[in-house]
């Protein structure tokens, strides 16, 4: 017990020591080299100052962007300089998904939103629990982000409903026919109680399955 004792002393005291140099060392160190200290916070803050991007006011179009000989260097440069207040320049419908995992997505979305259609975010997923259907995602839901984006009055938010399952293609349109009408009530009570403007249904073999859930919900 004493031999441990002494031991567990003797660490102790060695870890003290090599902390009680590291100290010392910095101490010279800003003693000595006020310049360093002084560079390196110039450093950081240019760092900072160069690292933030500045949006153009003139378009892909307008800056020549938009061609069939797309260069490396111009991908490079301007992968992350969209206009800041450019109009949409198509006349169809757009539809863009954002996801959890990516927090970038969540930004462009409420940027540009005056751009898409419908935003959808990849929050939920129905499954087969125990002879129960249930909806699971509903942690991924950000409100305020959702009002952020419809705050074009243009933009609608649809959220994609994934069907998820295991059992390959045939037990997955099983569960589609069995579970479908506990499916639309969830999905349907989801939506009404998020203020949702419609979804996007998702699966293992959507051009079979989603026509029979998306009647179910409409009926």
């Amino acid at each position: 017990m004493q031999h441990h004792s002494t031991r567990s002393h003797r660490v102790t005291t060695q870890k003290k020591r090599i902390t009680d140099q590291q100290h010392n060392k910095m101490m010279v160190m800003m003693k000595h080299s006020p310049l360093l200290i002084s560079l390196g916070i110039v450093s950081l803050l240019l760092g900072s100052i160069v690292c933030e991007v500045t949006l153009p006011e003139e378009t892909v179009v307008e800056r020549n962007l938009v061609s069939e000989k797309v260069t490396y260097n111009s991908i490079l440069k301007e992968h992350k300089r969209p206009a800041e207040h450019s109009p949409k320049a198509f006349d169809g419908k757009t539809l863009a998904y954002v996801t959890p995992w990516n927090g970038h997505g969540y930004d462009i979305a409420k940027t540009f939103n005056h751009k898409f259609d419908y935003v959808s975010p990849v929050w939920y997923q129905i499954k087969r629990e125990k002879s129960q259907t249930i909806l699971t995602g509903q942690h991924d839901v950000d409100s305020n982000w959702v009002n952020d984006v419809k705050a074009s009055k243009t933009t609608k938010v649809v959220p994609r409903f994934y069907v998820e399952t295991s059992l390959g293609v045939e037990g997955f349109l099983d569960f589609i026919q069995k579970s479908k009408s506990a499916s639309a009530s969830l999905i349907i009570k989801e939506c009404t109680s998020r203020k949702f403007d419609g979804i996007v249904l998702d699966g293992l073999v959507p051009f079979l399955s989603v026509p029979d859930l998306k009647n179910e919900i409409n009926n």
